[in-house]
């Protein structure tokens, strides 16, 4: 079945709990020790496709060279921070942001992230605004319905000329992710833009994962953006 997008609903769907926080987190504790495994089974390939995007636009603005401060939200094992660390040798230091402790415990067992942060990525109480140069989300928008507050906190802590890069399921989806909410991509979009970002990319990305009971692809939009100077 299609759905179809709606200017006036900006999500649609339903997830784990509805979005509460203790079971998002609950279940991906019980994820975390198959959870490479799972994600190799269903072709997830998010975090890659996130950090290519994202490079992309390192490279453009000569910041390879620098050290990186970067924050991903909903880090699971650390795959992102272990993409930037290859590539950077060092140059990199990751905050990584889970809902589930076992998943960061793995994520810093494997030294994929520098800092631990059991939190949601909507509400960043914890972190001083201007923080860091890179914002990554990957698989984590399908969990959070309102994204007025992920918007405002992701502007708020990153430095001036910062990027974030980001995937989510766009409404409209002929064959949507199960336990996931859609969102309007005009909607979301504005939401940056009204903090002040300038999204540079929105590429669609027609098979980011297999779905887990039917086998067939889902689509993830990537969006990539900056702050200016």
């Amino acid at each position: 079945m299609t759905l179809q997008p709606h200017e006036d609903v900006p999500a649609q769907g339903t997830t784990y709990g509805n979005g509460d926080h203790r079971i998002i987190g609950a279940h991906f504790d019980k994820m975390a020790e198959k959870y490479k495994i799972g994600s190799k089974k269903v072709e997830w390939i998010g975090p890659i496709v996130v950090f290519e995007a994202l490079q992309a636009e390192i490279n453009k603005r000569s910041l390879n060279n620098n050290d990186l401060f970067i924050l991903d939200l909903g880090t699971g094992h650390g795959e992102l921070g272990e993409h930037f660390k290859q590539k950077h040798n060092g140059t990199v230091h990751v905050t990584g942001v889970d809902l589930s402790q076992e998943m960061l415990k793995r994520a810093t067992e494997g030294k994929h992230i520098d800092r631990a942060i059991h939190s949601g990525a909507e509400d960043l109480p914890w972190s001083p605004s201007n923080e860091f140069h890179i914002v990554t989300c990957v698989g984590v928008l399908d969990f959070i319905e309102n994204t007025q507050n992920f918007a405002k906190e992701v502007t708020r802590v990153l430095k001036p000329g910062g990027l974030f890069g980001f995937c989510y399921e766009p409404q409209g989806t002929e064959f949507p992710g199960v336990k996931s909410i859609k969102h309007h991509t005009p909607t979301l979009r504005g939401q940056f833009e009204r903090n002040g970002a300038e999204i540079i990319t929105i590429e669609e990305q027609p098979s980011i994962f297999k779905n887990f009971i039917t086998g067939v692809p889902v689509t993830n939009n990537i969006m990539v953006g900056r702050m200016p100077d």
